[in-house]
Protein backbone atom coordinates (compact mmCIF):
# COMPACT_ATOMS: atom_id res chain seq x y z
CA UNK A 1 0.00 0.00 0.00
CA UNK A 2 1.39 3.34 -0.23
CA UNK A 3 1.95 5.61 2.15
CA UNK A 4 -0.03 8.37 0.60
CA UNK A 5 -3.01 6.17 0.19
CA UNK A 6 -3.12 4.83 3.60
CA UNK A 7 -2.21 9.15 5.03
CA UNK A 8 -5.49 10.07 2.52
CA UNK A 9 -7.73 7.20 4.06
CA UNK A 10 -6.83 8.29 7.45
CA UNK A 11 -8.56 11.76 7.19
CA UNK A 12 -11.97 10.09 6.95
CA UNK A 13 -11.85 7.95 9.61
CA UNK A 14 -14.41 10.63 11.78
CA UNK A 15 -16.57 10.12 9.28
CA UNK A 16 -17.33 6.51 9.96
CA UNK A 17 -19.23 6.72 12.76
CA UNK A 18 -20.01 2.68 12.96
CA UNK A 19 -19.08 0.71 15.59
CA UNK A 20 -14.88 -0.06 15.30
CA UNK A 21 -13.56 -2.69 17.85
CA UNK A 22 -9.89 -3.32 17.89
CA UNK A 23 -8.01 -6.39 19.26
CA UNK A 24 -4.60 -5.89 19.91
CA UNK A 25 -1.89 -7.34 22.02
CA UNK A 26 0.58 -5.42 24.41
CA UNK A 27 3.17 -7.12 23.77
CA UNK A 28 4.02 -6.11 19.85
CA UNK A 29 7.08 -4.58 19.43
CA UNK A 30 6.72 -3.65 16.10
CA UNK A 31 2.83 -2.34 16.54
CA UNK A 32 3.13 -1.55 20.18
CA UNK A 33 -0.44 -0.57 22.10
CA UNK A 34 -0.41 2.65 21.71
CA UNK A 35 -0.87 2.84 18.18
CA UNK A 36 -4.06 0.80 18.49
CA UNK A 37 -4.69 3.23 20.78
CA UNK A 38 -4.66 6.07 18.63
CA UNK A 39 -6.60 4.09 16.32
CA UNK A 40 -9.51 3.32 17.95
CA UNK A 41 -9.53 6.92 19.29
CA UNK A 42 -9.28 7.71 15.38
CA UNK A 43 -13.09 6.47 14.92
CA UNK A 44 -15.81 8.40 17.10
CA UNK A 45 -16.86 4.71 17.70
CA UNK A 46 -13.90 2.86 18.07
CA UNK A 47 -12.65 1.12 21.33
CA UNK A 48 -10.03 -1.60 21.81
CA UNK A 49 -9.68 -4.63 23.55
CA UNK A 50 -5.62 -5.67 24.38
CA UNK A 51 -4.92 -8.69 24.78
CA UNK A 52 -2.17 -10.05 27.10
CA UNK A 53 0.95 -11.41 25.96
CA UNK A 54 0.08 -10.65 22.22
CA UNK A 55 1.84 -9.47 18.91
CA UNK A 56 1.02 -9.18 15.80
CA UNK A 57 -0.77 -11.85 14.79
CA UNK A 58 -3.15 -11.74 17.43
CA UNK A 59 -5.76 -13.78 15.73
CA UNK A 60 -3.21 -17.04 15.50
CA UNK A 61 -1.46 -16.35 18.86
CA UNK A 62 -5.12 -15.65 20.64
CA UNK A 63 -7.83 -17.43 18.71
CA UNK A 64 -10.31 -17.87 21.39
CA UNK A 65 -9.97 -14.57 22.99
CA UNK A 66 -10.01 -12.62 19.52
CA UNK A 67 -13.23 -14.94 18.98
CA UNK A 68 -14.79 -13.85 22.54
CA UNK A 69 -14.21 -10.36 21.47
CA UNK A 70 -15.68 -10.96 18.23
CA UNK A 71 -19.02 -12.12 20.06
CA UNK A 72 -19.33 -10.28 22.59
CA UNK A 73 -19.56 -7.11 20.20
CA UNK A 74 -21.99 -9.13 18.17
CA UNK A 75 -24.67 -9.91 20.63
CA UNK A 76 -24.03 -5.76 21.89
CA UNK A 77 -25.24 -4.84 18.23
CA UNK A 78 -27.46 -7.34 17.98
CA UNK A 79 -28.84 -6.23 21.41
CA UNK A 80 -28.75 -2.64 20.43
Amino acid sequence: MSPKDLLDVSTRFSAFTKPVHLVWGDADIFFPLSFGQKLAAAFPNGSLTAVPGGCTFISMEFPDQVAAVISTAYEEQRAS
